[in-house]
């Protein structure tokens, strides 16, 4: 069993590795090879559940519809595409067992902890606040961020069982939290915020529902740790939170400013904006396909401004239409209702994930296909065995034959 999580653990490491190419585009799809080995080691698939078998037919009546619609244009990289994204359901037809399950969690706390370190060390190595604003460019990436979002919430939900584990979680969750503050992303911190403000809303309502001493304890707890790791943080990477002040928070205090950069076509800001625009525009003009899973790089409009939808939800609904848009929200609404039950962790982390998404692609790279998958899989495991576990609670008694009528 050890023996197993560990090398499952190495082989969602790797699979979690953002490798891509001299272009830029992410090419690290291995992860797909584990359900084709375990499907060819046992000889057989599991049974997804009904939303990602709707999911699927969905995501394949677009392809064959902007195939037919578009007369064959662009095949080889509408089949590309297709593959790819398709490829996030592999996990929801093998058994996602526990052992499995157990070193996906691993794998994205530990490959976390250490891209953070290294990029602690290179703050350290290049004099972080030498560098000014150019440590973004030096440091910074908006690649992983998601990722250090999921492991930071890991993290929270770990439940310590010795003071060295406990040690371990606080040292880990500082580590993993500089190392998300230097992407220098403001989605990474809004994410984070925004997730962080979430679990304390609904956790403050429960317990003024019902307070008890306990709830009081963890709070103090919570909040003591919060500041402790603030203070940490503030003391050795000021000029990250300098970074949110002049790049985030400013915008929300000055409004001109916001509506200025908002029509601005060469600052993030407005490019984002037009991105919105022209994704509605060809949405509306296209709503059964989209683009037939073709990025924004087809819209003239856009050529050298912008090579992605800088959202993940726009990314989606661009490239396979309304169906397509309402099929991921099904999908993203069925890994909610069931991580829940199944993981706290992940399911905060996947809340995280989600408002991420709303600034940066997460699951159209590699590393963010790689986790989707895996989640899809946890839940759909979650899904057959509550099914299964409802069968046996309820199981259905045969009733007997209605008897012949006398003669």
């Amino acid at each position: 069993m050890i023996r197993r999580v560990t090398l499952l653990t190495a082989g969602f490491m790797a699979f979690l590795y953002p490798l891509s190419s001299s272009g830029g585009v992410s090419i690290n799809y291995s992860f797909a090879l584990l359900p084709v080995g375990w499907m060819l080691l046992r000889g057989r698939v599991k049974m997804p559940p009904p939303v990602v078998v709707a999911a699927a037919i969905v995501y394949a009546f677009v392809l064959v519809a902007a195939i037919v619609l578009d007369g064959g244009a662009n095949m080889a990289r509408r089949l590309a595409s297709f593959v790819v994204f398709m490829s996030l359901f592999a996990y929801s037809v093998i058994e996602v067992d526990t052992a499995m399950s157990r070193a996906f969690r691993r794998a994205v706390v530990i490959i976390s902890v250490l891209f953070s370190l290294v990029a602690i060390y290179k703050g350290v190595a290049l004099d972080l606040l030498a560098l000014g604003y150019g440590a973004k460019d030096a440091i910074g990436s908006q690649r992983f961020g998601f990722v250090y979002l999921m492991a930071f919430w890991l993290l929270v939900f770990h439940v310590p069982r010795t003071r060295l584990q406990f040690t371990g979680r606080f040292a880990a969750l500082s580590v993993v939290t500089t190392g998300l503050l230097l992407t220098f992303s403001r989605a990474s911190i809004v994410a984070l915020v925004g997730s962080v403000l979430v679990f304390a809303v609904i956790n403050v309502l429960r317990w003024l529902g019902r307070p008890t001493k306990r709830g009081i304890a963890t709070a103090f707890a919570a909040v003591t740790g919060v500041a402790v790791l603030l203070v940490l943080l503030q003391q050795t990477v000021p000029y990250v939170f300098q970074y949110a002040d002049t790049y985030l928070v400013q915008y929300a205090r000055d409004t001109v400013a916001l509506r200025e950069k908002l029509s601005d076509r060469t600052d993030s800001f407005g490019t984002r904006a037009f991105i919105a625009r022209r994704v509605a525009e060809t949405v509306a003009s296209s709503p059964l396909t989209g683009s037939g899973y073709l990025g924004v790089w087809i819209l003239p409009d856009l050529a050298g401004i912008a090579g992605s939808a800088h959202n993940q939800y726009l990314d989606v609904l661009f490239r396979t239409g309304v169906l397509g848009g309402a099929a991921y929200g099904a999908l993203l609404l069925f890994l909610l209702t069931r991580l829940r039950p199944a993981d706290r962790g992940l399911y905060w982390g996947m809340v995280a994930v989600l408002i991420y998404g709303m600034f940066h692609e997460t699951f159209k790279e590699s590393q963010g296909a790689a986790l989707f998958a895996a989640l899809i899989g946890i839940a759909s495991e979650h899904w057959r065995r509550s099914r299964a576990a409802f069968v046996v609670r309820h199981p259905v008694v045969p009733q007997p034959a209605n008897p012949l009528p006398a003669s």
